[in-house]
């Protein structure tokens, strides 16, 4: 591909990743100012962290899903390793539809 195809594909992903942010906050959230809403391009890890500190965020909020490890008994890495490196609170949310693995005896 060409360096114009790939620039072009990533404005349109781009602007899918804001509709469907823009729909969620819509349906959850409305009235939600602008500038309460992130949508960064990188290393999650790094770039997460780095915002909150910069912004002085108080609560961030972080789908997750687990790919390695054993299901249930941690968040998911990058999850993880972003709630060692940030001083707020992190609020996690699994998909719908995720079933424990985790069993109360």
């Amino acid at each position: 591909m060409s360096q114009s195809e790939v620039a072009e594909l990533t404005r349109k992903d781009r602007m899918e990743h804001e509709c469907r942010i823009s729909e969620l906050v819509e349906k959850h959230t409305p009235g939600l100012p602008n500038n309460r809403i992130h949508l960064l391009k990188g290393d999650a890890e790094a770039l997460i962290p780095a915002l909150v500190k910069r912004k002085s965020i108080e609560i961030i909020v972080m789908g997750t899903v687990v790919r390695t490890g054993i299901p249930g008994f941690i968040m998911g890495n990058t999850a993880e390793n972003i709630l060692q490196r940030v001083d707020c609170s992190v609020l996690t949310v699994k998909p719908d539809g995720f079933v424990s693995p985790v069993r109360l005896l």
